[in-house]
C-alpha cells in the first residue's frame, strides 16, 4: 500500500458564513492507485471515496456558521496492484 497524510483547512471569510447553500470539496488522486481504505476525521460534513475510488469527496454542506475554520486530517491508503 502507499499513503498519503492529509491536512486540508479551510477559512472562511466572516462576512460569507451563511451565504452559501452547499460548500463541497474534490480531492483528486490521479496519479496513484484506487483508495483501498482511509482514515480520516472531520467535525464539520461527510468525507466518502467517490465512486471511481481515485479520489475523495468532502461534503461541508451550509453549517459553517459558528467556526470559520473547517479541517479534514488523516490518511488515504492506496492499492498499487496494477490490473
Amino acid at each position: 500500500d502507499d499513503e498519503v497524510k492529509i491536512h486540508l483547512s479551510l477559512i472562511f471569510s466572516k462576512k460569507y458564513l451563511g451565504h452559501f447553500e452547499v460548500c463541497q470539496v474534490h480531492v483528486p488522486f490521479k496519479n496513484r492507485g484506487p483508495i483501498h481504505t482511509t482514515n480520516l476525521t472531520t467535525a464539520v460534513g461527510i468525507v466518502t471515496v467517490d465512486i471511481n475510488q481515485r479520489g475523495l469527496f468532502w461534503d461541508i454542506g451550509n453549517r459553517v456558521s459558528q467556526d470559520t475554520e473547517v479541517n479534514l486530517i488523516g490518511r488515504v491508503h492506496f492499492d498499487n496492484k496494477s490490473g
